[in-house]
């Protein structure tokens, strides 16, 4: 009798077996899932924060993918596959299997794979052969890295390297990892550009406070404020004339200013308008395509602005 030995599974592998077991995805699964027609795909592109940044990526990925006869595949949020590169030989290989665009690599749609998990896990993940859920991934490996937007702080993306082979190069994991970061950093460069002319725009609201308010951005990230302590920290998303906690437990009203918000402490000059059906300075009405119209008293200048939000309920 052959006694066979114990496999040893990565811990990162086994979570990622838990959540696809747990999400009921079938081992004999053929391909991704298809989500995305034509049109979907290129509304994505168009509206993805890492569509000005492809040249830069396909540009440092592309030597590899094509000497090694790899594929680069770079998703949403979400493990929707929007853009890939690659020789042929690997193409007709991820044809075959959904690896291409508009095709969903989540961890719930095909199970254990290195986007999906890079996604689930927010880190870099390596995953190879037999780790993989679905036995059609056998014959492959991939790499993949999550991409965090910093002004938002969420994810955006993963951007992945994958091959038929039984193992992928050590070093792919940490090339992956440094386009990701690379891409971030690209993204916070373009914050810092946006915040700058904010602050420019914004900052006399800011002075004319008699009293504390603090400027922060529409994602909740204090841009200035009297007290120069807060500026980097974050608040809850603002809602037009509703309260938001400051990191130092004081409670401030919001007042929309296009791109950011004015947070004032209640007592500063500008007090509320009493008189607004809402008690908070705001009344909405009705507006074009089911969105709702605010009229706001601005408290340092005390003229009255509209501001279009969301869709009312």
């Amino acid at each position: 009798m052959v006694v066979r030995e114990p496999v040893t599974v990565r811990a990162p592998i086994a979570e990622s077996w838990r959540r696809s077991q747990d999400a009921d995805v079938d081992a004999g699964v053929e391909a991704a899932p298809l989500v995305f027609d034509r049109d979907s795909l290129s509304d994505a592109r168009g509206a993805h924060p890492l569509e000005p940044h492809l040249p830069m990526l396909q540009s440092l990925l592309r030597r590899v993918a094509d000497e090694a006869e790899h594929l680069m595949v770079i998703t949403d949020a979400a493990g929707h596959v929007l853009w890939t590169q690659g020789p042929a030989f690997a193409r007709r290989a991820a044809d075959a299997i959904g690896l291409t665009e508009g095709f969903l690599w989540s961890e719930d749609a095909v199970g254990t794979n290195g986007i999906g998990t890079a996604l689930a896990s927010g880190r870099p993940e390596y995953v190879y052969a037999a780790e993989h859920v679905a036995h059609v991934l056998h014959c492959w490996s991939c790499a993949g890295a999550p991409i965090t937007d910093p002004d938002s702080g969420r994810v955006v993306g993963c951007i992945d390297v994958s091959a038929t082979v039984q193992a992928l190069h050590p070093a792919t994991v940490a090339l992956v990892a440094a386009a990701a970061r690379l891409a971030e950093a690209r993204l916070e460069n373009e914050m810092l550009v946006r915040d700058q002319r904010l602050r420019e725009r914004l900052l006399p609201h800011l002075r004319g406070l008699r009293g504390t308010g603090v400027l922060a951005t529409a994602t909740g990230r204090i841009l200035a404020a009297q007290e120069g302590a807060l500026v980097g920290r974050r608040v809850t998303v603002p809602e037009p004339g509703g309260t938001v906690m400051l990191p130092d437990g004081r409670t401030a009203i919001a007042e929309p200013l296009g791109e950011a918000f004015l947070l004032r402490i209640p007592g500063a000059r500008g007090r509320v308008d009493e008189s607004a059906p809402s008690g908070r300075g705001l009344a909405a009405r009705p507006a074009a395509g089911g969105r709702r119209c605010w009229r706001w008293r601005c408290s340092a200048t005390g003229r009255t602005r509209c501001w279009t939000g969301g869709p009312s309920t």
